[in-house]
């Protein structure tokens, strides 16, 4: 009875290595396995974002319904502001009055208010027109300033930034502005240090030459002409469009 025993589990033990063997050598089967394996590593999960970092640039890939989305370099946006940059000049004039092409230096100085103060560099970008007169509270520089208020806006559309100017103070502008009903216009005082921007246009003076000066886009000095009154607005208006 052992005996028997013994032989049957003997030939149990060889049977199960048989087939184990044979599941081993089988060359279809461990390919299929294989290949199971490998769908499973290729294929992500729908909601799955795979990134891509480069030095040059980063491209974020999402699902069929994301776009895909490049950001451009450092370097490429640094070309962008040296581009914007260049548009301006900076090679500002040392010899006054300025000259056509000339760089104008910047500046600023109060308006009638005496506390809004105007600097030039805040209006690159835009023609600056610099309407100049004698006299606060006389008529004819009253009937100018009245005139270019009334016409701010239409400047401004053409891209112009309109502003008065003379060399008195302030406190000699704030009451007129009232009496005027200036309701836009930025008059301002070129009093201290005196005609410091008036030499630079040419106007200097005793008093302020009446004047429209004009200063273009990038900063450069484009050209002055004489005013003798209100008209002088709307033309000036016309000889900046035309300069476009």
């Amino acid at each position: 009875m052992k005996l028997m025993i013994y032989v049957l589990f003997t030939c149990l033990l060889f049977f199960t290595a048989c087939v184990t063997d044979e599941e081993v050598s089988d060359p279809d089967h461990v390919e299929k396995e294989t290949s199971d394996i490998s769908k499973e590593k290729e294929s992500p999960d729908e909601d799955e974002v795979v990134q891509v970092n480069d030095e040059d640039e980063v491209v974020q890939v999402n699902d069929e319904d994301e776009e895909i989305v490049e950001v451009d370099d450092e370097d490429d946006l640094e070309e962008v502001f040296d581009e914007d940059e260049e548009k301006f000049c900076s090679d500002f004039a040392t010899v006054f009055p300025l000259q056509p092409g000339d760089c104008v230096p910047d500046f600023t100085i109060p308006a009638q208010d005496g506390v809004t103060m105007v600097t030039l560099s805040d209006y690159r970008g835009m023609y600056v027109l610099f309407s100049s007169f004698p006299l606060a509270n006389t008529p004819v520089c009253t009937g100018q300033m009245q005139t270019l208020d009334s016409m701010y806006n239409d400047f401004i559309s053409e891209n112009i930034q309109p502003f008065g100017l003379n060399n008195e103070s302030p406190d000699k502008k704030e009451g007129w502005c009232e009496t005027m009903g200036i309701e836009n216009l930025l008059i301002l005082a070129d009093h201290n240090p005196k005609d410091a921007v008036s030499t630079m246009f040419g106007i200097a003076g005793s008093m302020t030459a009446r004047a429209n000066t004009v200063i273009g886009p990038d900063g450069r000095f484009v050209m002055k002409k004489a005013c003798a009154n209100a008209t002088c607005i709307p033309a000036i208006l016309e000889d900046i469009k035309n300069l476009k």
